[in-house]
């Protein structure tokens, strides 16, 4: 192995750290203000109304809720409010505005559907979604694909994605909506695949993502 001097050792070093300096700072340069990090006290966001941020939330996932009346009447209903709630044991969750005909008859059946549409059902959707259970009957107004739910009083959407079937387990009261929090007793998914259905956009904009 060759010696090297401990002088022209130190000097190359240097030299190779003077180096690897010189390409940091030409990196740094390299850098455009667009990737460049923020300074701590620029802030890219601003304060607006409420009605012009929650704008920013679609596409919004969409669902149909479905639930028997005391008439033994199923009254589908279209929203995009709704979550799971729990894994173990599974639960989900909708909002539904109080004035909604349908919180009455999910307090009156105890249990209801919640359904993930798929693309090609569309219009039906936005029918429920326009109409009240009150002084129409939705499935028969406009003919859908249906079929009864398994465990519980209430029926499924044959051309859906999926749907679950829902146990009534509590509900709460926020603002001028009504939550309700349903425990899973069973769950379908359609056999033939298809393309979720979601509210795109303000103004009953519908479609798939």
């Amino acid at each position: 192995m060759k010696n090297i001097d401990r002088r022209e050792f130190i000097g190359k070093s240097v030299l190779g750290a003077a180096g690897i300096s010189f390409g940091v700072n030409a990196f740094a340069d390299t850098l455009t203000a667009e990737n460049k990090p923020q300074e701590p006290n620029r802030s890219a966001q601003k304060q607006v109304e409420y009605g012009e941020a929650v704008r920013k939330k679609y596409p919004e996932q969409c669902i149909v809720a479905i639930a028997k009346d005391k008439n033994g009447k199923a009254n589908p209903i279209t929203m995009g409010w709704t979550m799971i709630t729990s894994d173990s044991p599974p639960m989900m969750a909708v909002s539904m505005s109080a004035g909604s005909y349908t919180v009455e008859a999910v307090r009156h059946s105890k249990c209801f559907t919640i359904t993930y549409p798929s693309a090609e059902q569309a219009d039906a959707v936005l029918f429920f979604g326009t109409h009240s259970g009150r002084n129409t009957d939705k499935f028969k107004e406009f003919p859908t694909a249906i079929e009864p739910a398994k465990q519980i009083d209430s029926v499924l959407l044959t051309d859906a994605v999926a749907n679950f079937e829902c146990q009534l387990e509590s509900e709460f009261t926020t603002g001028d909506h009504f939550i309700f929090v349903g425990r899973l007793v069973a769950s379908h998914v359609n056999v033939m695949p298809k393309k979720r259905l979601f509210i795109l956009g303000p103004g009953r904009k519908l479609g798939p993502v």
